[in-house]
């Protein structure tokens, strides 16, 4: 089915449905949308009179035309890329839920954009395909050499990456709407590289003799993020997450 789809993805044959979204148009199958989306399957049945409807997307930014054009691509392919360079940029910003354009990619961002594209249009496979790639992207830490002023010796520094800290901060800024999913999922990688650090012997042996706590990083995010916090501490309680705590906080 879904060849077969993929092939009338870009074909205007029998199409009956035009959304319109900035500069760009799609010419679509009603029976493809409405299948898969509520949203467009109760604004069809209102206009079910007619031969061939036209939706203004109504997109305030590229970064919205672009959410679309996955949204489109989606609904004949079951699938969507969310590597880098594949629809543009997409970033977080603080207090706004679905933010614009930060310049640079994030790939658990831009799978959050996506689920939200999915409550938006009500498409709940495309939700559950959102959050499943959002869990499976890793990274959390990120290591670099530094010297101290008036010093030549060369230190390790661990730090949180940016990118991990826009994806907890866009999380967790979504409030009751945000499924656990995702929160499980930044804990889980949380979780995950605290262990691979503490496991690492040579690595943690870089950083313990050139005196940076290779830990401080964790600590420190966790302090900051004290809802993160809470909620490592309920999968730890819970023994669905297996961290030392008490290092931790």
């Amino acid at each position: 089915m879904h060849l077969g789809l993929r092939s009338h993805f870009r074909c205007n044959r029998y199409t009956d449905l035009r959304l319109v979204a900035g500069e760009k148009t799609y010419n679509v199958h009603r029976i493809v949308l409405c299948s898969q989306a509520k949203w467009f399957e109760r604004l069809c049945f209102r206009h079910k009179d007619l031969d061939k409807i036209s939706i203004n997307m109504n997109p305030k930014t590229k970064d919205e035309e672009k959410m679309i054009a996955t949204m489109v691509h989606y609904f004949y392919n079951s699938d969507y890329k969310d590597t880098a360079g594949v629809v543009g940029l997409v970033g977080a910003s603080k207090n706004e839920p679905f933010p614009e354009e930060l310049g640079y990619w994030n790939q658990r961002i831009f799978n959050l954009r996506i689920w939200g594209v999915g409550h938006q249009f009500d498409i709940p496979d495309l939700r559950e395909l959102a959050i499943e790639k959002f869990c499976t992207v890793k990274g959390v830490t990120k290591y670099g050499l530094y010297k101290e002023e008036g010093s030549d010796e060369t230190k390790v520094l661990v730090e949180v990456d940016r990118y991990f800290k826009d994806a907890c901060e866009m999380v967790y800024g979504m409030g009751s709407m945000c499924p656990f999913a995702f929160k499980r999922g930044l804990i889980n990688d949380f979780a995950r590289e605290f262990n691979e650090l503490r496991a690492d012997t040579s690595k943690l042996m870089s950083v313990t003799e050139n005196r940076v706590n290779g830990f401080e990083c964790y600590r420190k995010f966790a302090s900051d993020n004290p809802e993160f916090r809470h909620d490592l501490s309920l999968l730890v309680i819970k023994g669905e997450v297996h961290i030392d705590y008490n290092t931790v906080v």
